[in-house]
């Protein structure tokens, strides 16, 4: 009986101690440590007193060690289905999250802790057996060692699931394959006339399904974390293709006040003096500022970022002709310089050194080949990050601006790069161009004008 009671409340430790790894970065309530070890002690008190109930029931002896007597077999797939859902409880108790992340993440958890005492049954079965003192020091090594490589291989870097309908199934799913695979197969362990080699591939079919089990569930949050980066990513772009209209309009309006203007000037020019005009005539041109590259789109961007750079101090130089963007969509050009001339505005707009404050955008088509190269400087120390700078603003919608460019290099077949070096940054696009795509330019336009 001590060898039974003690495996029982090695199994609710060794159990909500994977819960919590798993669920470690989940909102904890208050007093948390209390509540934890205050689920550990009601858990245990809730499994002898089943156990009581059915000795009193049925006049049986429970055993947690092998047995033919099916009553006990049957009794102890019921004991862990109730001890697992005693632990979910108690974890929801500790953590204010909802009840399906919760299912969410002991379920790895128990997939672990299974994973672990299979392993530690067959080191232990070819050593001091699977009983005594011995047998639960390998248990709790191999339990150390096992929470420890899975925290690593799918805890560590994990992101929270998305409390939606798709995760209630997900759960589901995975609460069947772990009680198909690896509660049944209790009866088969169980069986006291099944020979070594019956017991051996048991015990790896157990360890094999618990794998798969996390490697499903990792699976999982991944891919819910790729579905959310893709809704916010086209949740950006369809901003940028509202703010495209807006600028455009705006653009549109300085384009039409600045001709307005000049006409209005040259009727004011008798009696004013040549000085005061030169200088109203100076505050024109910074709105007369309009890019001609022969692409709308591109057009209003650059206007626009030009005339951030002139309010900040900043040189623009372009090197572009917007007719090799044909093959584009016009919402896409916008928000894929826009972005990237947002952060190189935003990147040199920090430097204190006025002659770093420059930027610098190259754009040449040549072979079916064209490439985009946008250069700025930047301040201070830059930390990369799966390829993409890691920034400390917006952590809501943490670099989806580069992430939405990324996104739409790919949409067209293309490559993006980046890298940052001894203070300059360096984002460069590659797009393959068929001649299909490529439609004929207006005659006589030139469309290679430089922004400055």
């Amino acid at each position: 009986m001590l060898e039974t009671s003690v495996s029982l409340v090695l199994m609710i430790a060794e159990l909500m101690i994977a819960e919590y790894i798993f669920a470690s970065r989940l909102s904890k309530k208050s007093l948390f440590p209390l509540r934890l070890f205050g689920s550990f002690v009601i858990c245990v008190e809730a499994i002898f007193i089943v156990i009581a109930l059915f000795y009193r029931s049925t006049d049986i002896l429970f055993s947690y060690s092998e047995t033919d007597n099916w009553e006990n077999s049957l009794f102890k797939l019921f004991l862990y289905i109730f001890a697992f859902v005693l632990t979910i409880g108690g974890m929801k108790f500790c953590f204010d999250a909802s009840i399906w992340l919760i299912m969410f993440y002991c379920s790895g958890a128990y997939a672990t802790q299974h994973m672990a005492k299979n392993i530690a049954s067959l080191i232990g079965f070819f050593t001091v057996g699977t009983e005594g003192p011995a047998y639960w020091l390998i248990e709790a090594g191999v339990c150390v060692c096992t929470f420890a490589l899975v925290w690593l291989l799918f805890v560590r870097n994990r992101t929270q699931p998305d409390d939606r309908q798709e995760v209630y199934k997900k759960v589901l799913l995975s609460f069947a394959v772990i009680f198909i695979c690896v509660l049944l197969s209790r009866f088969t362990v169980d069986n006291g006339a099944r020979g070594v080699i019956s017991f051996v591939v048991e015990t790896i079919y157990g360890v094999v399904c618990c794998v798969l089990v996390l490697v499903v569930l990792s699976g999982i949050n991944k891919m819910d974390r790729i579905r959310n980066d893709l809704v916010i990513t086209e949740e950006i772009l369809k901003r940028e293709r509202e703010q495209y209209k807006l600028s455009k309009e705006k653009v549109e309006l300085i384009d039409m006040k600045y001709h307005d203007l000049k006409h209005q000037l040259s009727q004011l020019r008798e009696g004013w003096s040549e000085e005061r005009i030169a200088k109203i005539e100076d505050a024109i041109m910074i709105c007369g500022a309009i890019v001609r590259t022969g692409n709308d789109v591109l057009d209003v961007i650059l206007t626009e970022k030009s005339l951030q750079c002139e309010k900040n101090g900043i040189s623009l130089t372009c090197t572009c002709n917007g007719e090799d963007l044909s093959f584009m969509d016009k919402c896409d050009i916008y928000a894929l310089f826009g972005n990237a001339l947002s952060n190189a505005i935003e990147s040199a707009g920090k430097i204190e050194d006025e002659s770093r404050r420059s930027i610098v955008m190259d754009m040449r088509s040549v072979g079916g080949i064209l490439s985009v190269h946008i250069e700025n400087f930047y301040a201070g120390n830059l930390v990369m990050k799966d390829g993409f700078p890691v920034t400390d603003k917006d952590k809501a919608q943490h670099g989806f601006g580069i992430k939405s460019m990324n996104y739409i290099a790919a949409q067209y077949g293309g490559h993006m790069s980046i890298s940052a070096q001894n203070g300059r940054f360096c984002l460069d696009f590659i797009f393959p161009v068929r001649e299909k795509d490529k439609k004929a330019a207006p005659a006589g336009k030139t469309a290679k004008d430089p922004a400055r």
